[in-house]
């Protein structure tokens, strides 16, 4: 093996076992936000809703301490993700489109389908705008329950999810820009790009951290301003840094080390306190499983992410592809089914989809929690079973 795939096998390992942490981390800041809320409402609410405007002379931001843990906070989460695919696309399974197309494709039916899902068992409510919620799978949770499950988890399957959830998260940020963003200021947006570029060139000049982070405020704001979630403006800073050395750093490399823990644990269980605002209570729970919207989200990730990965998958295998070396059919299939945990994306979607309506967002949110664990104990469960059994040839057919 050469130097580089050592180094790059290693910095999978790490990055898997940071993101298994966060997982389980992610878990307990839920679970801890849920008692919260239930037990002490009104702290709960007068922490999170307290305003906590900027003024700054002509500089504005009015948004209360929940709303800069979703649109500041996780700025620094969308800058990971935005980290994680320019590796993925110069360095990891992204690179070589031969072995990219069938996780891409895997993640392309994993949004289609679970979208198409959610309108049909929801129609004729009003709540439409839901249809990108079920779409988005969680890598920190997914990644933590891999752990878990230790020696049974093949190598194969766990590079197939760790790409998948890769483009899965690239989707979900072009869904969250395209159909989540009303009132679009275009004047804002160009000088967003424009910032973006300067940035960039500015960035290969002088390869420092406190010029990253200079630029992505002056990104963040530009596109506040244009409309868009500002969250995004991360992902887009993080996609346009360059991969290659730069004055002799691996700038890519050494931000996603520095970055990473803060996402990991402190971004992400944060986001997972403020979005656990659930009622637990017989009639809160009554309310939930009485709305529509509720079970449009469980089916639509439970069973639509499983029809659509597996769908996609076989039919791209069957068209002449091969699945990841190490990889068996019911890796495919536990795939599909671990594809509907989703959390961080699927409720920054919600939150969108619902900033107007608390019902329907508190509907979301209980079929989010909802798929992810039925979600969760039919991958556990397919994984468990299958390492039982004889060892299955990858790349049989379906």
């Amino acid at each position: 093996m050469s130097t580089r795939s050592r180094k790059v096998r290693t910095y999978i390992q790490d990055f898997l076992f940071e993101e298994a942490a966060s997982g389980a981390i992610l878990v307990g800041a839920v679970v801890v936000g849920m008692l919260w809320f239930n037990v002490a409402e009104s702290s709960y609410v007068d922490v999170w809703a307290r305003s906590a405007a900027l003024d700054l002379g002509p500089i504005s931001v009015h948004k209360n301490v929940a709303g800069w843990v979703e649109s500041g906070l996780m700025a620094i989460f969308f800058f990971v993700v935005g980290l994680e695919l320019k590796r993925e696309l110069v360095v990891g399974e992204l690179r070589d489109r031969a072995v990219a197309i069938v996780p891409i494709t895997a993640a392309v039916g994993g949004m289609a389908v679970p979208a198409v899902v959610f309108l049909i068992v929801d129609a004729g409510t009003g709540a439409a705008d839901g249809w990108g919620v079920p779409v988005a799978t969680d890598i920190a949770l997914v990644l933590g329950l891999l752990a878990l499950l230790g020696s049974r988890v093949s190598t194969g399957l766990k590079l197939f999810i760790l790409t998948l959830a890769i483009v899965d998260d690239l989707l979900g940020i072009a869904a969250i820009a395209i159909f989540y963003t009303d009132d679009l200021a275009l004047n804002w947006l160009f000088g967003a790009g424009v910032a973006l570029a300067a940035g960039s060139w500015g960035i290969r000049a002088s390869p420092r951290g406190w010029v990253v982070a200079g630029v992505g405020v002056v990104v963040w704001y530009f596109v506040y301003k244009a409309g868009v979630k500002p969250a995004l403006a991360g992902a887009a800073v993080g996609l346009c840094l360059p991969a290659g050395p730069v004055c002799g750093r691996q700038l890519l490399t050494d931000l996603e080390d520095r970055v990473h823990p803060w996402s990991a644990f402190v971004a992400l269980p944060l986001f997972g306190i403020t979005s656990a605002a659930i009622d637990v209570s017989p009639s809160g729970l009554g309310d939930a499983f009485g709305d529509r919207v509720t079970w449009a989200v469980i089916v639509g990730a439970v069973v639509g992410k499983l029809v659509g990965i597996v769908g996609a998958t076989f039919a791209i295998v069957a068209a002449g592809r091969r699945l990841p070396e190490g990889m068996g059919r019911r890796d495919v299939w536990a795939a599909g089914a671990l594809g509907g945990v989703g959390f961080s994306v699927a409720l920054f979607i919600a939150s969108a989809a619902f900033s107007t309506r608390p019902e329907l967002l508190a509907s979301a949110r209980v079929g989010v929690l909802v798929a992810g664990v039925v979600a969760a104990a039919i991958g556990t469960a397919i994984i468990t079973l299958s390492s039982r059994g004889r060892p299955e040839v990858a790349n049989s057919d379906p």
